[in-house]
């Protein structure tokens, strides 16, 4: 899948969540554009997903025109941990010294 014209719904794809808003989470799946999984379509994960992770999701919407694509969280994959590139920054800091 490379363009918003090769979506349908039903179409699963993985992501990684770009954008945190009171509505919903932004998606990019590589289409060229962020997909919207609104509150309401997050389902078990509702509250537990966040900027950075790496989620499954399923196409429920597209409107090429508009250029919104809907979609249905099915699974988070991995758990980004801000704390984690702090670690890893110091570890390369102590390394170059």
């Amino acid at each position: 899948m490379t363009s918003l014209e090769d979506l349908h719904p039903g179409t699963r794809l993985s992501g990684r969540v770009t954008n945190m808003t009171s509505f919903g989470a932004f998606v990019d799946c590589g289409v060229g554009r962020d997909g919207l999984v609104h509150n309401n379509s997050m389902g078990r994960f509702k509250g537990k997903v966040g900027l950075g992770d790496l989620v499954e999701v399923t196409v429920k919407s597209v409107n090429i025109q508009k250029q919104h694509i809907g979609l249905i969280l099915t699974d988070i994959s991995s758990r980004f941990d801000p704390q984690l590139l702090v670690s890893i920054g110091n570890l390369f800091q102590s390394c170059a010294r």
